[in-house]
């Protein structure tokens, strides 16, 4: 089982493949992008977040990927990305016990760079002694919601 992706990740043996009529198997191409994002030597700007992040071993194994992916597909209008971090804040690994299957929209609600975020939840902020709250639409406008 050679390590084709990154230097870790390979297909294995079993039912999944990397494609299918001659096109990409969706969950082929969100697991390639994961090992891409988590382990690429020069990272484009966009993907600086990204740096100290891996990829569990249990998923260098493209088939036991698959098989969670297709565990937790659901129907959805919007595309589905995968995240690592709303479940479990600052987190930087990708597992079947850390990731979730979200729309796209939702998970652009989560800021992805630990300064944005900060040590508060998302949307709450420290202002004069003061908690503050703030909502965001989905398109990057945000809400204020109150100081407390």
């Amino acid at each position: 089982m050679s390590k084709l992706i990154c230097n870790v990740g390979y297909i294995g043996e079993g039912n999944y493949k990397s494609m299918i009529n001659y096109e990409y198997d969706p969950a082929y191409r969100k697991w390639y992008d994961m090992l891409k994002r988590c382990y690429t030597t020069k990272p484009l700007k966009s993907q600086e977040c990204y740096v100290g992040c891996e990829v569990d071993t249990y998923w260098h194994n493209y088939q036991n990927f698959a098989q969670w992916y297709y565990t937790e597909l659901y129907p959805c209008e919007d595309k589905l990305v995968i995240d690592k971090d709303i479940l479990y804040k600052h987190n930087n690994i990708y597992s079947e016990r850390t990731c979730l299957l979200v729309p796209s929209k939702i998970n652009n609600l989560f800021p992805n760079a630990k300064k944005i975020r900060g040590k508060y939840p998302v949307g709450v902020s420290k202002h004069r002694n003061k908690y503050q709250a703030n909502s965001c639409d989905g398109t990057g406008k945000t809400k204020y919601l109150g100081s407390y």
